[in-house]
Order: structure tokens, then sequence, then C-alpha cells
């Protein structure tokens, strides 16, 4: 349905632009005229896909804006965009943590996430289900819930959505999850943790305690270093070159210190040997 759309967009403004084209050149010359069609074919032909791409992108956060998403999602179902979340299920689903169905309702929320806007408290009850080190819930609920904020996040952000109040709180939790350097937290959760920063494209307000994490684990090398995450968090960061160079350094400088052992300098020589420092 939505490419539907987006064929006729580009089919209007193909027949826009030629009759524009011929209106104005009309008593040019042949040449002329097959000049222009050819120019407006090459154009159309190059920019398609980005056309395309843009209003695929754009559209639910302008309709979104105008208090006209709903409208439009009910009138085109097929368009396969996130809907509004079913306050009256998830409210049920959250009442049945409280009995001994507690691991079904976990997954049922999960599962009413994967296509649905997320609301603020439904925000506010997952960071409180997942706040650190008090969560009362097991590694495996924990990290259903962190798929749970997966889905919401990436379904809110085609609509400009959570607000950045809101992406705030949110971040301000999960980099206590992804960069635990108290061990509070399984090397699994802590990767689901950076996943979701990831998608939140917040690096700027995460990369102090990621560097920090970083260089401890270089230092005194974590129990839960020793998996991916480790490697995953350092690589997202060099990307920036300014925090490779730092990371570079921190690595550097703790191989010249001697009061860490040949276990942590080795860690630091194998660190700078794969980031080419």
């Amino acid at each position: 349905m939505f490419d539907d759309i987006v064929e006729q967009i580009i089919a209007i403004t193909i027949a826009s632009l030629l009759t524009v084209s011929i209106l104005w050149v009309f008593r040019r010359g042949s040449a002329k005229i097959i000049y222009i069609f050819n120019l407006i074919f090459i154009c159309l032909r190059r920019f398609r896909f980005r056309i395309s791409i843009v209003i695929q992108n754009q559209l639910p956060r302008f309709l979104y804006k105008l208090r006209l998403y709903n409208a439009v999602l009910n009138r085109f179902p097929k368009l396969g965009w996130p809907r509004k979340l079913d306050k009256i299920e998830y409210n049920r689903l959250k009442d049945m943590l409280e009995g001994d169905r507690k691991h079904q309702a976990i997954d049922e929320i999960y599962k009413l996430s994967k296509n649905s806007l997320p609301s603020d408290n439904a925000i506010d009850d997952i960071l409180g289900w997942l706040e650190p080190p008090t969560s009362d819930f097991l590694q495996d609920e924990r990290i259903t819930f962190l798929n749970t904020l997966k889905m919401f996040c990436e379904n809110g952000l085609k609509v400009g959505q959570p607000s950045i109040t809101t992406k705030d709180e949110i971040v301000s939790v999960l980099q206590k999850i992804a960069f635990d350097i108290d061990e509070n937290y399984e090397i699994t959760e802590m990767a689901h943790a950076f996943d979701n920063i990831d998608i939140l494209n917040v690096k700027d307000q995460v990369s102090k305690n990621a560097m920090k994490f970083c260089y401890l684990s270089l230092k005194c090398g974590f129990v839960h270093k020793n998996g991916n995450h480790f490697t995953s968090v350092s690589d997202w960061l060099a990307k920036d070159p300014s925090l490779k160079a730092d990371l570079c350094k921190n690595a550097r400088d703790l191989m010249l210190n001697e009061n860490i052992d040949a276990e942590a300098k080795s860690r630091c020589r194998n660190f700078r040997n794969r980031k080419n420092c």
C-alpha cells in the first residue's frame, strides 16, 4: 500500500514536470523538448529511490505531528506502521505481573510492543522494572524488558518519539546497565542495553561512561569483558576519531604504568594492535 502511494506521488511529479516542460519549450523546437525529457528522466531515475526513502521515513513523523497519524493508519491499515498502544490490554498484562502468570505477562507485553508506539507510562514502568541494582526480576525477564524497550524505541522513532525528556530517562537507566562496572548485571543484559543505546543515537550523552567502562575493563579485567560486549563498545566509540585517540592513549598509558600486572598490559597490547593505535 505504501509503495503504491509513493508510485502515485512520483507519477504525478513526472507528469507535472513533463507538462511544464512541454509548455515552456513548445515554440523552441523539438530538439530542446527531447533534451528536457532526457534531463527529467535522468534526474528522476537517479533520485527516485531517495524520494521513496524520504517519504517513507518522514511521512509518519509529519502526520503524527499534525495528529493525522491514526486517521491515515485506520484508512490504510496495510501501511504496516505501529499503532497507538492499547492501554487497556497493557494494563491487564501489567496486573498479571503480580500473579502466578508473571512470565506469560512479560512475554505478552513484549509481543504487544512489536507493533505499538510507546506511552510515557509504559516506558516509566519498564525503566522501573530494570532500574539497577534493585530490579526484582530474573535475568531472562529483564532481557525481555530490554527487548520490549527496544521495540518501543524503534517504533517511537518513526514518529519522533520518545520525547527528549523521556529519552534522557531511558538513557540514564540503560547506561547503568550497559556500562556496569560493579558487575550487577550479566554480559547478555549489558549487550542488550547497549543495543538500545545505539538505536537512540546518544553517543554524546554516554561517551564519558562508555570510556570509563573501556578503561577499567582494560585495567581491571572485569569478568564481563570476556564476551563481545567490550569489543562492541570500544568499536562503537572508535568510530569517532577523537574518541579513538583517547582510547588508544588510555591503553598506551596503562601499558607504561608500572603498577598494573602483566595480564592487564597484555590486554592493552592486544587492544592497541586491534585498533591499530
